[in-house]
This record gives C-alpha cells, sequence and structure tokens, in this order.
C-alpha cells in the first residue's frame, strides 16, 4: 500500500507505466465535473471508476481484495476512513468474481483518516476497506482507477 496526498505524485513517477497514468490523469482532469460512472482511460485496460456514496460501519467480514487490477484511488470530495492490513484473512465471507476482480475477507485490522485530495494504492491481495465512517455517515465522492497488474510484464 502506498497512500499519500496528490501534491506528492511526481515521487511515485518512477512505479509501474499505469500507476504513472493514474496519478497524471488525477492531476490534471477536474474530477469534479465528471458524473458516477465507468470510463475507459487508454487501451492497456486502465480504467477509471468515479462514485458516490455514502459511508458506513467498519464490518469484519467486508475487507476486499483483488487479484488482476491494482487499485488506484483518490477522494475528490469528502472523507473517510480506509481500513488496511498486514495480517491473513481469517476466512472467505464472498467468493472471488472473477468478472469483477475481487474477493472478501474476514479479517482485522487498522484505520486511517482518507480525506480530499489523498491517494491510496492497493496492490493485488492486499486487504482493505473502503468506505468506513469516522462516527457519522458523509457523502464521498471517490475515483478508483484500476490498473492492470500485468500491464509491463
Amino acid at each position: 500500500m502506498i497512500t499519500d496526498i496528490i501534491n506528492n505524485a511526481a515521487i511515485y513517477s518512477k512505479l509501474r507505466p499505469g500507476i504513472r497514468k493514474a496519478l497524471i490523469y488525477v492531476v490534471q482532469t477536474d474530477l469534479a465535473k465528471l458524473p458516477p460512472g465507468q470510463y475507459t482511460l487508454d487501451d492497456s485496460g486502465l480504467t477509471a471508476i468515479i462514485s458516490e456514496y455514502q459511508t458506513h460501519e467498519y464490518m469484519h467480514d467486508r475487507w476486499e481484495a483483488h487479484r488482476k487490477f491494482i487499485d488506484v484511488q483518490f477522494l475528490i470530495k469528502g472523507a473517510e476512513n480506509m481500513g488496511y492490513t498486514f495480517n491473513p484473512p481469517k476466512s472467505t465471507t464472498i467468493p472471488y468474481n472473477e468478472g469483477k476482480d475481487i474477493v472478501f475477507y474476514n479479517a482485522d485490522g487498522f484505520q486511517f483518516p482518507f480525506t480530499e485530495n489523498c491517494f491510496a494504492v492497493f496492490y493485488p491481495g492486499e486487504l482493505h476497506q473502503p468506505g468506513i465512517c469516522n462516527g457519522n455517515p458523509l457523502p464521498v465522492k471517490k475515483i478508483v482507477i484500476k490498473v492492470p497488474f500485468n500491464e509491463c510484464e
């Protein structure tokens, strides 16, 4: 996992080409004006998903991980806590969905504040839980850019 503010995006320019492209897209695009939906960014499989939702209570059984894609998440509007864990999951709660590249687990971990202009990068296999409320549920707008893990292999 990597987390930082978008002003420091250039520090990560030596990472995979898809991560670099994702961060450039975030910096150069007026994301506040884009409506929720899915956007194809290039022919390498780089895809952006913009969503608006209410933050939720922490849930032991809703830790997610991916196998084929890296998540580059950027909070456009609002604030949430993000869960992350180094611990192995206790059990699978929802089996792997290949079409959506997601599996859910029961796990324990920690939370960190994820505020406007913050980004996070999650590699395949890294358990994370986005959208956790810090107190009362709040509306947020977020972009998640899916970067194919094999894009430079």
